[in-house]
This record gives C-alpha cells, structure tokens and sequence, in this order.
C-alpha cells in the first residue's frame, strides 16, 4: 500500500461499517425473533468498528518522526506522459459530446442499403476466429437477436467499429460476411492479449444518427457554451482542456507524491511508535478480517479458525504469523501518516473550518457518485469521524504543498 493512498483505507472503515450493518439486516427470521441470549452468528454479524483514534493533531509529532526538508523541497518526479492533456484528449471529449447529442433519422427505420457511419447503431452477428478457430467468448451467433452496436462507442475491442465503417449491411449475410481484423491489447486477458483475430460479421440491418457538427453554432445553442471572444472554438477547447486537467489532478498529485513518497517512507526518521495509534490500526484490521471472514462464510465459504481464514486472506504460508505480519502491516500505516503530519507541523500547514466543510462535502459526493448512497454531513462525521476528516484536509494541503514545490517530467 502507497503512502498516498491514505484515502482508500479511511474510506474502507467507513464502507466496513455500513456493509456491517447491511449484513445485520440481512438475518434469517429465525435469528431476527431470538430473545435471552444471543447466538454467536447474530452476535458477530452485529459487529461494528468501534476503535478510538489517536488524535495526532493534539501530539507533539516531533516526539515521534521528523523529515528532512531537503526530501521535499526542490524536488523532482517523472511521472507518465498520460497525466499530459493534449489535443487527441480534448478532441476525444469533443468527440465524446457529440456521440453524446446524436438524434436518430428517418424515425428509428431499418436501414440496409446505406454504409454504416460513425453514430450508427448496427445491429450484428458476430464470430471471431483466433489462427483460423473460434475463440471462447468470441461469438454471438447463437443469439436470438443481433447485438446493437453503437459505432463510436467503444464497447468492443479497438479497432472493430472501426472496421464496421463503411459496410453497407445488404453486401453481408449469414452465409457471406464481412471480415474485420483486429489486435487484442496487451492488457487483455492472457489468452487473447496482444494477439490478432479476424471477426466474421454479418450487419443485419442499421438505425441511422446524425451526429452534431462541432460548429460555434453547435458550441452556443447545444452545449450552451458562452464565449466571451470571437474565436468560439479556441475559447471552448481551452475550457475542456482546464476541465480534463482538473478531473485528473487528484491521480496527477498522487503520481507524483507516490515518486517522491518511496523516497519520504524510506528515509524518514522514527523516532518511536505512538502505540495507541497502531493499536488502533491493528484492532481495525482485525475487526476487518472477522468481518470477511463472516462475509464469506455467508456465501458458503467455510474456515476452522480466524487463523486459517487470515493465512489465506493475506496469502501467506501455512502456519505464518500473521498477527506479526498484521503488527507490521498497522506500523506501516502509522508511518505513512505520521510522514504527513512531521511535514504539516514543520512547515506550520494547517486546516481551516472551511478546508474541513470542504472536505465532508467531498465524501457525500464521492459517495453518491460511487455507491448511488446519499448521507448527510453529520452521518458522514458520525461515520467517519471529526479527526479523519481533518486528516484528510490536512494531507490535502500536504500533498499540495509538495506539489507545488516539485518539478515533474513526463515519460511514455
């Protein structure tokens, strides 16, 4: 786990809480009526994290770690090149918007007898052949009904709708259809990454769509863009640029924090452990673990032990130490943090009531977004808690800070 991922183990307890409940709710009828004692089923499927947090921000950090300045100062990272925003980004976006307001022609009728453009829905049977065989996976021949494909879209592999433009569906049949070569990318599953196939496809029929030109008409009265000059079409990609720099700065900043952070964990000096803060992440590990453990087990997953259950979960060999391995694992977690907050208290970076609304504000919408959940700002403090939400803020500003004094270089 990254130094900079603090986000992703906050934002589990929470999650850890909340699915801990669901699986309360979920209890057979039976164990819902039980009275006098409970059974040790209801009883540990009622289980919630319920740890107290070391307050970092009331200690003196430098009792516990110091940074050296020079780690963070002036420094450089070489990030990938894809955190570059370029022309073909923002002219995929562009793109993107006008797949996005196509309208359909002539009412939605069949077409065969015109060639297939970009916007077009085509409606297909398919059947792909890897060295002249049919690969697993590779056909829908069988189907009842053709599979509608949105040319343009991007549902398939790169390179088949591609390969669709310009087919006029009534030059294909069943018996004679069209052939489009493709190249699986790398990072596909093993058996096809990386390899070249050819699909044999038979286009039924088509629905036609218009898609919008990309006009200053379009920019004003579709997208109800306003510019404020008369070069309507630079002020606008100018805009989508600022708008795609900002969706991936997060993940930029965490690019570069997780260069300089190999650097920060390695040579940070610990000057000793607050012991209440690994306790803390050592019992949610734990608590963690029954939880999956229980989890699993529900879907009928069967363990003689926590212990063999945790040997496997964690992947080590039979008969480990996995509760020295969880010790070394709640360190860890600790050290990371207390990186942050060594460079907080020695750069005097602190958060404002604002940073801390912000941030609260931040959680609602990642979890609406994410998990279509919507909580309110005290469920989100009461599930969180006031002291990670500051830390979040805090590690925020951080990692701003190291930012702003870092110079990125970009490889491909």
């Amino acid at each position: 786990m990254s130094i900079f991922k603090t986000f992703n183990i906050i934002a589990a307890f929470l999650c850890l809480a909340l699915c801990l409940s669901v699986f309360a709710a979920c209890k057979s009828p039976e164990q819902s009526t039980e009275t006098g004692s409970e059974s040790k089923n209801q009883t540990e499927a009622e289980t919630t994290v319920d740890l107290t947090q070391f307050d970092y921000f009331a200690a003196d950090i430098s009792d516990y770690a110091t940074v050296d300045p020079s780690l963070y100062h002036n420094t450089s990272a070489t990030i990938s090149s894809d955190y570059i925003i370029d022309d073909e980004d923002i002219d995929a976006y562009i793109d993107s918007q006008r797949f996005a307001k196509k309208t359909v022609k002539n009412d939605g009728a069949q077409c065969t007898d015109q060639p297939i453009k970009l916007g077009d829905s085509a409606f297909i049977y398919y059947t792909g052949y890897l060295d002249g065989v049919e690969f697993e996976g590779g056909s829908n021949a069988d189907d009842e009904k053709p599979h509608e494909l949105s040319i343009g879209s991007g549902n398939f592999v790169p390179g088949f709708e591609d390969g669709l433009i310009g087919i006029i569906p009534s030059d294909t049949s069943k018996d004679s259809p069209a052939e489009i070569s493709v190249t699986f990318p790398e990072s596909y599953y093993e058996d096809l990454a990386g390899k070249s196939v050819i699909f044999k496809v038979w286009v039924v029929y088509t629905v036609q769509y218009e898609i919008p030109e990309y006009t200053d008409e379009y920019i004003a009265d579709v997208l109800k863009f306003q510019a404020k000059t008369e070069n309507v079409k630079q002020e606008h990609r100018d805009y989508v640029k600022a708008a795609l720099e900002l969706q991936i700065e997060d993940s930029r900043n965490q690019a570069i924090m997780y260069e300089i952070g190999k650097t920060l964990l390695e040579k940070v000096n610990i000057i000793a452990y607050p012991e209440d803060a690994v306790d803390y992440y050592y019992e949610a590990l734990i608590d963690q673990y029954e939880y999956y453990k229980q989890y699993y087990e529900y879907f009928g997953m069967t363990f003689d032990s926590l212990d063999e259950f945790v040997i496997s979960y964690l992947g080590l060999e039979e008969g480990a130490d996995w509760q020295a391995k969880t010790l070394e694992m709640a360190r860890e977690s600790v050290k990371e943090r207390l990186v942050y907050y060594a460079i907080a208290e020695q750069e005097n970076i602190n958060i404002t009531e604002q940073d801390y609304q912000d941030t609260i504000q931040y959680f609602i919408d990642y979890y609406k977004e994410n998990t279509n959940q919507t909580y309110t700002a005290d469920e989100i403090v009461e599930g969180l808690g006031e002291i990670t939400i500051k830390e979040n803020a805090l590690f925020d500003k951080v990692t701003q800070y190291i930012v702003d004094n870092c110079t990125v270089s970009y490889a491909d």
